[in-house]
């Protein structure tokens, strides 16, 4: 082994735990052999190729001045690697594939990256392979507010990724200590209860009342509330509480607006998911912020924020453009849905021949088994379910826009009915019709 490699590596076990999920380096302990650890190239994507060698330096650093860990990087991987299996590094994406490269080191892990744009968003992924194992160990990602944050970023992107926390003292009483002094706003954070309790009552507001305007408000007051918490303990516990649910927010309400009987019920329901994703998406920003703080802090080269990094304002509601497709869409799905109700009308109280009449003749000729669809809605209704036609204002916008190109491009009809239960969540199911002689008919169910 050359002298440069042997010189500081740290003597590490190769040890992994599940926890939560999540797979990663429960320990790496000291023993008399050395487990190698591969560090290729960076990847970069929509970004200056210059910054590949940048973020690969840095997350060298990170390894060794944070874990202890000395990897071996590009220049080593050129030395001992072929120019043929170098070039299979460049075009080597997947675990087995990296698992194989990092084999041909004799390394047991290898740290692959990519940090790429796409659109406003900008991405730092590392992932953990086993080349023993040939499986993916461990991952983690971050959304950058802007690329250059990406040098902060790698320390606690790789203490994730590792599942190890800084060597150096515990990140909040170093920062309680340096922001005691610093010009921070006159503003004592909520207690973990009181926070715990505001949020809730946001949450439950948008998933069960009315759109309230001064949901924005009470939004920023929230985030505002966690990034000026400065005991890292505490903004944990008021980040879990949020994570409890926050998930499950905006697919409750999309159900609640698919159930709407009237377009002002869909538009408010529209207004509260768009409010929702606003507080999911900048919570994201406030977490990055957060970690970026906590690594100056360990640094000494800054503080926690002072203040959210962002204005918060209404979210916007996202509507369909306004264009001849989509026009013409919404003029016949207006005949597509009255055809849609003659089928269920028919499945709740006619026969299985009135309701295979509604139905294209098959490509094949074939007659069609129709039997389990015409049973199950009226099984369905019999348990205390409601099929309707969906209305045109309780579709999902890229649905309509899709649906509309579909129409103009194919002669093909989508539309969609809707099983709708007592508490007023409902399900939609989409149908395909085409025009035979004419007439539209239900072609696929």
């Amino acid at each position: 082994m050359r002298k440069a490699l042997g010189r500081g590596r740290s003597v590490m076990a190769a040890a992994l735990l599940l926890a939560s999920g999540f797979q990663g380096f429960a320990a790496l302990a000291e023993e008399e052999e050395a487990a190698r650890v591969v560090v290729p190239r960076i990847q970069v994507s929509g970004v200056d190729e210059a910054a590949a060698e940048l973020v690969t330096d840095v997350l060298l650093d990170v390894l060794f001045n944070r874990h202890g860990i000395t990897a071996l990087g590009p220049s080593d991987i050129q030395q001992m690697l072929s120019i043929e299996a170098q070039k299979q590094l460049l075009g080597c994406t997947d675990a087995s594939c990296l698992a194989e490269i990092g084999g041909a080191l004799e390394a047991r892990y290898l740290i692959s990256g990519r940090i790429g744009k796409l659109g406003s968003v900008n991405m730092l992924t590392l992932k953990l392979i086993d080349t023993q194992k040939s499986e993916l160990a461990g991952r983690a990602s971050l959304k950058l507010t802007k690329m250059e944050d990406a040098v902060d970023a790698l320390g606690p992107l790789t203490d994730k990724l590792l599942g190890r926390t800084f060597r150096a003292a515990r990140a909040s009483e170093i920062a309680a200590f340096r922001n005691r002094d610093e010009a921070r706003p006159d503003y004592e954070p909520m207690t973990r209860r009181d926070f715990c309790k505001a949020y809730d009552e946001y949450r439950v507001a948008l998933e069960k009342e009315r759109y309230d305007p001064k949901h924005p408000e009470t939004r920023e007051k929230l985030l505002r509330d966690v990034i000026l918490t400065p005991h890292q303990p505490r903004y944990d516990e008021k980040i879990s509480c949020i994570k409890q649910s926050v998930a499950f927010m905006g697919p409750r309400i999309i159900s609640l607006l698919r159930g709407a009987d009237t377009e002002a019920e869909a538009l408010d329901a529209r207004k509260r998911f768009h409010e929702a994703r606003a507080f999911a998406d900048q919570l994201e920003i406030v977490e990055s912020d957060y970690a970026m703080g906590l690594e100056k802090v360990k640094l000494n080269t800054g503080t926690l924020p002072t203040k959210l990094s962002f204005e918060v304002k209404p979210a916007k509601v996202v509507v369909a453009e306004d264009s001849a497709e989509v026009k013409e869409y919404r003029r016949v799905y207006a005949f597509g849905s009255k055809l849609m109700e003659r089928a269920l009308e028919t499945a709740r109280g006619g026969t299985e021949a009135d309701f295979a009449a509604l139905f294209a003749p098959t490509k094949d000729g074939k007659e069609r088994s129709l039997t389990y669809t015409f049973e199950g809605i009226g099984k369905a209704e019999q348990s205390g379910y409601r099929h309707d036609a969906c209305p045109f204002f309780v579709l999902a916008i890229d649905d309509v826009e899709a649906n509309a190109r579909l129409l103009a491009d194919k002669g093909e009809l989508k539309v969609c009915f809707r099983k709708r239960d007592d508490k007023g969540s409902a399900y939609l199911r989409d149908v395909t019709l085409v025009k035979v002689e004419g007439k539209w008919r239900i072609d696929r169910w």
